[in-house]
Parts: C-alpha cells; structure tokens; sequence
C-alpha cells in the first residue's frame, strides 16, 4: 500500500499548529532539527507549555535507583530533561542523556562525529521518551573539542525555541573540566526555578556570581569556596539552603531578605548572635520578609548548659509554649506577627506561624495532586487495556 505525503503546509497557519500539537515531542525535536521550515513554525507557534532541566553528574557512573527504577543509563555524565505540565502524565517527561563511550561492554564504544549540523546522533533508550546521545570516548575526561557541550547547548536553544518553556533547574553535582561561571546556561537572562550545585571547588568570584548576580528562587549551595567571611554576602533569593557554610556571617543572616534560610555553619554561633537575630526581627529593623531561618553548626560541649543560657537570656522576650522545653514564641513590635524560636545547643530555627500554616496547606495541595494522578494513571491504564483489546 502506498503511502501519500501529507501536505502540512498547505494548511492554514491554525489547523496545522494543530496538527504540530499532535506529534509526539522527539518527533517534533527531530523534525525541527532536520528542517528549517518546521523549526521557524514551532518557533512561531510554540504548541507545549515546558520546564526545563539541566542535569551534570560525571561522579556515578552507574545508574542510580530511585524509588526502585533507575533514573538514568549507565555512564551517563550530563542529562537535560523536558516536564510537560499540561500532558499526559505518562507522556510529561521526556530525557536525554548524553553517555561516555564505554556501555558495559568489553571493547569500547567510540564517539560518531556524522559531521554537519547535529553532530552526535541520538538514539531511542529502551524506556518511553528517553533519548541518549554517546557524547564522549572516555567517561572520566571531557573531549577537548567539546562537542558534547556545544550538542547540549544547541538542544537547549531549540528545546527555548519551539516549547513555551516558564521553568528553568540546574542541578550539578559533579563534573570534570567543566566551566561552571561560564557555562551556556547563564548566557541568556532567566529566572530559574531550583539551582543546586554540590561537590564543587569553586572562587569567590564565582559563589559571590551564584548569590547575588543570578534570579532564583531557591538555591542550594554545598561547595568548597575561597569566598572571604570579611566582605558581606548578600542572601536575598527567596529560599536559600547552603551547607558546610565558612563563607556566610550572622550578620549576612540578619541583613538577608530571603524569606526561606538555611544554612549549616562550619564553626559555632554564639548565644549573643542568636539573641540579636530575635531582637532585630521582633523591633523590625531587619528580617520584615523572613518567614523561616533554620541555623545549624557543630555540637559544642554542655550543649544543655547552652539551651539553658539561651532561654534566660530570653526571659521576658518570648513567651513559654506548654509542654515545650526547647521552644519559645515571640511578637514582632509592628504589626503583632508571632514567631516560634527554637534552640537546642547546635540548631537555632524561628519561624512565622504563618509559615507553618501555609505549608501545611501545601502539603495537603500535595497529596490531593498525587490522588488526582493516581486517578489518572489508572484511568491512562484502562485506555491501554482497551487499545490492546481492539
């Protein structure tokens, strides 16, 4: 039987964007890449409202289980994931993994340069909307041509192209020889959802770059840095959680505007930095936006000689919670707001009753979200039967 070619083209600009709505993504990342008149009309159009996640991690060379499956193929060193909120859930992820040569097998798989515009060929993975693409010969060092980089970047620029992406994330866990202040991602202004980046050595032109030059919302830090304690930092993303911290003052602390802080020091606070955080909250000469600190550092002897010096250095500040040894609540001066303070010798945490109520609502949005996809999932099973059935 023969098969007539279909003339897409030859629509009128709405019935064929509605027929670019019905390809399968990779169908249409493919024929975007291969034709220029396809890419200029999903540029136009935009049919897929889309997040969009870098991933680097050469440190696992195995493929990690979550949840009993496995998140990603074996020697992958760097992914970039597309999540399509208005899909199907079985349909709303789509990845691909960029891999080393070597794929558990005993010769080495070497890297094809096919030459031409889209260098690196990509090839279907053996689950549903997972791609690889073989991006370098040795997993433990990059290829100095830096094909694979440059392949990921031109993906991304065409992924921002022909979906309508409103969320960014970058998670970097490890990677070597990697320029991370000068990466492709930040070429381009954006805000970006989740920023985490851990295991790294990094300057303090580059920690001072992430904290204050970049828009986020919540970044996490767990890096080793030559950031000096004597300049001040700024902390002013909406939620920040930073580990193994010897770069951050309390008096950055005070002088934030995030609203979420966490930060896990290197060396203890003192009972006096920790009462002026409450007072400078409860006179509302800083911290008007916070909504929850949680401070950590590492244990001290007489930890319970500690608490005890806390809380009589709080008397007639807070007020006592019944039942509660370790936790007092206090009123901010201006407009009554009531916060809970916590202290336990090597943690310190204040935190808006507001707060509290407001993630217990998130968390109650939460589960209703996972019914409601369960309902879905089984509903998207019930087709399935009923396709294999007919």
């Amino acid at each position: 039987m023969d098969v007539k070619p279909f003339p897409l083209f030859r629509l009128p600009d709405l019935p064929r964007s509605l027929v670019f709505k019905q390809f399968e993504i990779h169908e249409l990342v493919t024929l975007s890449m291969n034709f220029r008149r396809v890419r200029r009309f999903a540029t136009a159009y935009k049919s897929h409202e889309a997040e969009l996640t870098w991933e680097f991690n050469d440190y696992y060379r195995r493929s990690r289980m979550t949840a009993g499956r496995y998140t990603r193929p074996w020697n992958t060193f760097m992914s970039v994931f597309l999540h399509f909120p208005n899909m199907k859930k079985k349909k709303r992820n789509v990845k691909y993994h960029f891999l080393s040569g070597t794929l558990r097998s005993i010769e080495p798989i070497k890297v094809v340069n096919v030459g031409g515009e889209w260098p690196l060929p990509i090839e279907a993975y053996d689950k549903k909307y997972e791609y690889t693409i073989l991006g370098r010969n040795d997993f433990h060092k990059a290829d100095p041509r830096r094909i694979d980089i440059k392949f990921m970047e031109k993906l991304s620029i065409l992924f921002e192209d022909i979906f309508r992406v409103r969320k960014y994330n970058v998670r970097l866990l490890q990677m070597r020889d990697f320029n991370l202040a000068g990466s492709f991602i930040w070429k381009t202004p954006k805000v970006f959802e989740n920023i985490t980046i851990s295991d790294q050595k990094i300057s303090y032109k580059t920690t001072r770059f992430f904290m204050e030059e970049l828009k986020v919302r919540h970044l996490i830090l767990d890096v080793e840095t030559t950031c000096s304690r004597n300049k001040p930092l700024t902390l002013k993303y909406p939620q920040i959680d930073i580990s193994n911290c010897n770069y951050a003052t309390i008096e950055d602390v005070m002088n934030c505007s995030s609203e979420k802080l966490s930060i896990e020091f290197k060396s203890v606070i003192s009972m006096d930095q920790l009462v002026e955080v409450v007072n400078v909250w409860i006179s509302a000469t800083k911290l008007n936006g916070m909504k929850k600190i949680n401070l950590e550092w590492p244990e001290r002897k007489n930890q319970s000689n500690a608490t005890n010096e806390f809380f009589k250095k709080m008397e007639g500040v807070g007020e006592k919670i019944p039942n509660e040894t370790n936790k007092i609540t206090v009123k901010r001066a201006t407009d009554g707001e009531i916060a809970t303070v916590e202290f336990n010798g090597c943690f310190f945490s204040m935190t808006l009753q507001k707060a509290d109520d407001e993630e217990d609502e998130e968390y109650e949005e939460y589960e209703d979200d996972e019914e409601d996809e369960e309902d879905e999932d089984d509903d998207e099973d019930e087709e399935d039967e009923e396709e294999e059935e007919d």
